[in-house]
């Protein structure tokens, strides 16, 4: 079975792709304590959840809880996602469904009205299946077939539609309004008249901000992909010098494709188009809206065509387009995110008499920890302990501790407390907050600095920390075994010497 994983500081964040990436940073810098809970075998086919100040969020990459299943519905199956334009009055191209048991003459008459025609599954994900340009019956044939295999669906239907003229844009819309908008282009090469079209990619292919798929700021382009649609003799050729060649028909930024900011210049007859696109799809968390129009300012809807819905789309186009000004959407749609925030409810922990503490703020990871339910107050070993005009200045650990980092830790507020141990003796301690996190939740707490430098665990969590969050089994935790048999063997040749 999958294990639910935390997410604990942002080199965590490095495996998922990048919107779920931005998102977990975005939700890592609001001190939320994060927990990734996986769907299959790919590290980002799951849920991510995150608490902070008893209340909890979730998330699916930019899928967020105030989007209705209605919106899902619509989302996946681009048959309904038509008709529920149709019924909205959203701008579309002429678009026929060809069922799986149709044979493609039954769309034959299609091509003699339009000059060309775009075909592709019902249900597609990142481009695949589509076909555009298609202008003759063998290539309609050859279209259908190419998108019923695309299909993961067992009914593999399948639509055509006239190819309407202009470019393409993706408008973001969050909570029914467009907050971002971008124009994507093919991957192209520009020519240097010495090298082959292969080889110009090969060297495009060395930006660094070039990766694998979505796990990156831009997609590295696949010189095989490209040679399978455009053929030998494409990747030989050797444009001039400041020639641009375009590399694919698609512009899917997934093989490579580039973003364009558009979001000052767009006008707000076409961003309203959009607005009612996502509206009539049940998108009212967060939506992609692919609308192609001949002029982007334009306040004339006749060339305008919305030609698809998306859920959970890609923000890296908007966070970090090829040319343009980069729009932090990420932080716009956690704001929505935590819209959807509701209090944690009956969730109460079972946790051992030790366990491992992490204090995200500091670096400070896997830190041992007793666990003391006669402890009113949690405590932290530190050193160096003392006030100045800043406030409290102080060094977690010492240098004999593997934690030590050096850092000097200032907090301004803090306080002082009478701590008594079990022996009854009295000890004025400092006092201040600090952030921690157990089992996956993550906790402001008071703690009490002293030295514990004799102790078996330099940190202790007290009753003020596991209150109505936690059980503890004796039995159970993380227990450093051997300091702990040689801290009793050391209490016992005390006594015998008494």
């Amino acid at each position: 079975m999958f294990h639910a994983q935390e997410i604990l500081n942002p080199e965590d964040t490095r495996r998922f792709l990048i919107s779920t990436r931005l998102l977990m940073l975005e939700a890592l810098s609001k001190g939320y304590a994060l927990t990734f809970y996986p769907a299959s075998a790919s590290p980002n086919g799951g849920i991510v959840r995150g608490e902070k100040g008893g209340k909890e969020i979730y998330f699916k990459s930019t899928t967020i809880a105030s989007t209705p299943s209605y919106g899902v519905f619509a989302a996946d199956n681009k048959a309904l996602t038509y008709s529920l334009f149709a019924a909205k009055g959203v701008p579309t191209p002429v678009t026929k469904l060809v069922s799986s048991q149709d044979e493609p003459s039954v769309v034959h008459s299609m091509l003699s009205t339009y000059k060309k025609l775009v075909v592709k599954p019902v249900a597609m994900d990142h481009g695949d299946g589509i076909s555009i340009g298609v202008s003759t019956k063998v290539g309609l044939s050859k279209a259908i077939a190419y998108a019923r295999s695309a299909s993961d669906q067992q009914e593999s239907d399948v639509l055509v539609q006239e190819q309407v003229e202009g470019q393409e844009y993706r408008f973001l819309v969050v909570e029914g309004k467009v907050v971002a908008v971008a124009g994507r282009r093919p991957p192209c090469v520009v020519g240097d008249g010495r090298s082959t079209v292969k080889q110009l990619i090969h060297e495009k292919n060395q930006d660094p901000r070039r990766g694998d798929s979505h796990f990156s700021e831009l997609t590295r382009i696949d010189i095989e992909d490209v040679a399978r649609h455009k053929g030998a003799k494409f990747m030989n050729y050797v444009p001039v010098d400041g020639e641009t060649v375009q590399l694919l028909d698609t512009s899917n930024l997934s093989r490579g494709g580039e973003a364009v900011d558009y979001t000052d210049v767009v006008s707000k007859e076409l961003k309203r188009v959009a607005v009612l696109a996502a509206q009539a799809c049940f998108l009212d968390g967060v939506a992609g809206i692919d609308i192609i129009t001949d002029d982007i300012q334009t306040k004339n809807l006749d060339n305008t065509y919305v030609i698809e819905a998306n859920l959970g789309p890609g923000i890296r186009m908007h966070m970090f387009p090829g040319e343009g000004k980069p729009r932090n959407v990420a932080k716009l749609i956690f704001k929505s995110i935590e819209k959807t925030a509701r209090p944690v409810k009956g969730r109460i922990a079972l946790i051992g008499r030790s366990e491992m503490i992490n204090l995200p703020e500091h670096g400070v990871y896997d830190v041992p920890a007793r666990i003391d339910t006669g402890a009113t107050v949690s405590s932290l070993w530190a050193s160096s302990i003392k006030e100045t005009p800043d406030g409290l200045s102080f060094v977690l650990f010492d240098s004999s501790s593997e934690y030590y980092t050096g850092e000097t830790v200032v907090i301004k507020d803090y306080g002082k407390r009478a701590v008594s141990s079990s022996m009854g003796h009295t000890q004025v301690r400092y006092q201040v907050k600090m952030l921690l996190t157990l089992h996956g939740r993550r906790i402001r707490a008071t703690m009490t600095l002293a030295d514990r430098s004799t102790q078996t665990y330099p940190l202790l969590i007290g009753r003020n920390v596991l209150r109505n969050k936690f059980i503890v089994n004796v039995a159970a935790g993380k227990p450093i075994v051997s300091k702990e048999r040689f801290k009793r063997q050391q209490i016992e040749e005390m006594t015998k010497e008494v």
